[in-house]
C-alpha cells in the first residue's frame, strides 16, 4: 500500500507543487535572516569595524521598515494593541471558555435527571405514559416524527441489552431552515455551523443526523448509522460521486444546490425569513417538489443495542441553546437569542416529518435439514 502522502501528490500535483516550493521559500529565507542576525550581532559587539561591514548587510526589506517606523512613531497603537486589544480577546476567549464549559455541564446534569426528555403525563394524573414493548414484529411509532420536536416521545419502549432495528422513512422533506437534508445528516459546511459546533447537541454526529435516546434519565443518546454505510451528506453535493475525486473538485460545476433558496424555483423569495423561523407552511408543497428533484436520502435502517431499559425518544442533531437564561423572555432582544432564547430555539426553523418502526431483532431461523444421502449400491 502506498504511503498517504504520495496517494496525496499523486492525486494534487499543483497544489503539492505549491507546497514544495513554499517550504522551500520559507527554508531559504530562514537560513538568509538567521546570517543577518549574526551580522548584526557581530557589528554590534564589534564597533571598530561596523562602518566597514556595513556593505555585508541587505537593505531592510518593507515588513522591517514598517517594523521599525511602528518602535519609533506608534506608541498610541501600540498602547492600543498590548493593552486594549489583545487582553481583551484573551479575557473573552477565557471566560468564554468557561460559561460554555459550565452551561454545557448543567445543561448535560438537567438531561441526565430527566428534565428536558420525558413522556407526557396520563390524562388526569401525574403518572408518565409508558411506552408500547418493542417485539420481533417492527411496531408503528404513535405518530409522525417532527424535527422541530426538542425530544419526541414516540411511544415505544425498550429492553436493556436486546439489539433493535430502526426503519425511519422520510414523509414531509427535511429543512434546517432553508438547507435541504436528507434522512442521513450533512457534514459541517457553512461559518456558522462551525461556529455552533460547541452547542452542538452530539458533538460526534452530524448534523440533523437522526439520534435515538433511551430513557428519561442519563446519557443513552445513540446517532442512528445507516446499516448499509451511509454517510452523511457533503456540501455541495456531487451529482456524480463515482467519478475520482481529483477529476471533480469544482465546487459550482455538477453540484446540487445546498439550500432552497439557491434552486431557480425559489431565488429571492426567501429572503425575508428570519434566522428562527422555518419555511411558509404555503411553500412547504413547492419547496417538496424542489427537495424531491435533489436526490437526497429518503429513508435509513439503523440498528443499535439498548444500553439500558426504557422509553425510546428521537431528535435530529441540531444545536442547542445551553445557556442559563438570565433575562425573563420579554426583555432578551433579538440579537441575544442565540445565548438567552429557549434551549429549543435552533429547532424551531426546521421542517419535515419521518415515520418510524422499530423492530428487536429476532434469532435467525434454523437451517433446512441436509436431505438424506442415498446408500452407495455395491
Amino acid at each position: 500500500m502506498r504511503p498517504p502522502w504520495l496517494n496525496i501528490a499523486t492525486y494534487y500535483p499543483f497544489l503539492t507543487s505549491i507546497v514544495v516550493i513554499v517550504t522551500w521559500w520559507i527554508w531559504h529565507k530562514n537560513g538568509t535572516l538567521r546570517d543577518d542576525i549574526e551580522e548584526r550581532a557581530r557589528l554590534a559587539w564589534n564597533t571598530s569595524r561596523r562602518r566597514a561591514s556595513m556593505k555585508h548587510i541587505d537593505k531592510p526589506g518593507p515588513l522591517m521598515r514598517f517594523g521599525h517606523w511602528m518602535r519609533l512613531n506608534a506608541s498610541p497603537a501600540q498602547r492600543v494593541i498590548t493593552r486594549g486589544l489583545v487582553p481583551a480577546v484573551f479575557l473573552i476567549a477565557i471566560f468564554g471558555s468557561a460559561a460554555l464549559i459550565v452551561s454545557s455541564s448543567l445543561f448535560t446534569g438537567r438531561l441526565a435527571l430527566g428534565s428536558v426528555c420525558s413522556p407526557p403525563t396520563v390524562k388526569g394524573s401525574a403518572a408518565f405514559q409508558t411506552g408500547t414493548p418493542v417485539t420481533d414484529e417492527p411496531v408503528d411509532a404513535r405518530a409522525l416524527f417532527d424535527t422541530r420536536d426538542f425530544c419526541w416521545w414516540s411511544g415505544l419502549a425498550v429492553e436493556k441489552g436486546r439489539k433493535y432495528r430502526v426503519f425511519l422513512e422520510i414523509k414531509e422533506p427535511w429543512f434546517d431552515r432553508t438547507i435541504m437534508s436528507g434522512a442521513n445528516g450533512f457534514a459541517t459546511y457553512e461559518p456558522h455551523h462551525y461556529v455552533a459546533l460547541p452547542e452542538r447537541r452530539l458533538f460526534a454526529a452530524d448534523w440533523f443526523q437522526p439520534v435515538v435516546r433511551v430513557g428519561s434519565k442519563g446519557i443513552n443518546d445513540l446517532p442512528l448509522k445507516a446499516v448499509n454505510v451511509m454517510p452523511a451528506d457533503e456540501f455541495p453535493r456531487r451529482m456524480k460521486p463515482t467519478l475520482p475525486a481529483e477529476d471533480d473538485i469544482s465546487r459550482s460545476r455538477n453540484r446540487y444546490p445546498v439550500r432552497l433558496d439557491d434552486t431557480a424555483e425559489f431565488k429571492g423569495r426567501l429572503d425575508g425569513l428570519g434566522k428562527f423561523e422555518p419555511i411558509p407552511p404555503v411553500m412547504l408543497a413547492e419547496a417538496g417538489q424542489a427537495w424531491t428533484k435533489q436526490l437526497l436520502t429518503g429513508r435509513v435502517v439503523a440498528e443499535f443495542v439498548a444500553p439500558e431499559s426504557g422509553e425510546l425518544f428521537f431528535y435530529v442533531n441540531d444545536a442547542v441553546q445551553i445557556f442559563p437564561r438570565l433575562l425573563p423572555e420579554s426583555l432578551v432582544p433579538s440579537w441575544l437569542d442565540a445565548i438567552q432564547g429557549p434551549h429549543d430555539l435552533f429547532y424551531r426553523n426546521n421542517s419535515g416529518t419521518a415515520k418510524i418502526k422499530v423492530q428487536r431483532l429476532p434469532a435467525p431461523p434454523m437451517p433446512p435439514d441436509k436431505p438424506a444421502l442415498p446408500l452407495a449400491s455395491n
